[in-house]
């Protein structure tokens, strides 16, 4: 564990630079030389959370809806705050009085914020497309680096529009790449169809079951 090494960062800039929303891109050279230029950094705004409890030792929730995945959920009170303007814990408590009413009679703060930055990824990525029948797996591609409509083109004309028949149906995640114009007429010209899945709707498809699978056996073979 003593011969681990830092990387070493190369460049940076911020690719995207909002109060709510902070990306920013690094090329860093790991221990080994190898040189990546497209690691990406999701910086996270401060956050201060309340556990409230009542006299009762009741505890409140808020239900809220969120947009991203179109849902309702129950929360604990919670919000982001600006440091250079508020402390934490008066941000927790007007977050108390906003999110839910209630007032606070006594006030503790019971822990701190876990500082660390949130890669999207670590080292290389090796991405796997793939599609499955009843019975065995029809297509299979791997690739370097994420998936996108031009890899996705390519899956489609070589490796699985040959494996397909008159009549299949080829269920498809609600994924941008997924949605190029050159797909659907490439499927239905060999008698297929195309069904696209509802938005955050992975239950619905039988190949994220696959994936689990694959995923916890190939930490064993390494």
């Amino acid at each position: 564990m003593n011969n681990l090494k830092k990387w070493k960062t190369l460049k940076s800039k911020m690719v995207l630079d909002h109060y709510w929303c902070k990306v920013r891109q690094d090329e860093i050279e790991l221990p080994n030389g190898k040189i990546i230029d497209d690691y990406f950094v999701s910086i996270k705004p401060e956050v201060a959370m309340v556990l409230p409890i009542t006299s009762n030792r009741e505890i409140i929730f808020v239900r809220q809806y969120r947009h991203a995945v179109g849902e309702f959920f129950l929360e604990l009170p919670a919000g982001n705050f600006d440091p250079t303007k508020e402390s934490t814990e008066v941000a927790a408590i007007r977050e108390l009085t906003e999110e839910t009413g209630y007032i606070r009679q006594e006030f503790r703060k019971i822990g701190t914020r876990a500082y660390s930055l949130n890669p999207f990824y670590r080292g290389s990525k090796v991405t796997v497309i793939g599609a499955i029948f009843i019975k065995k797996v029809v297509a299979l591609m791997t690739m370097n680096n994420s998936m996108d409509g031009e890899a996705n083109d390519v899956f489609i004309e070589k490796f699985l529009v040959p494996e397909l028949w008159s009549g299949a149906v080829v269920a498809m995640d609600n994924l941008s790449a997924h949605k190029l114009d050159s797909i659907v007429p490439m499927i239905e010209a060999v008698g297929a169809s195309v069904l696209c899945l509802s938005p955050y709707s992975p239950d619905f498809n039988p190949i994220e079951l696959w994936w689990s699978q694959l995923k916890s056996f190939l930490p064993t073979q390494c």
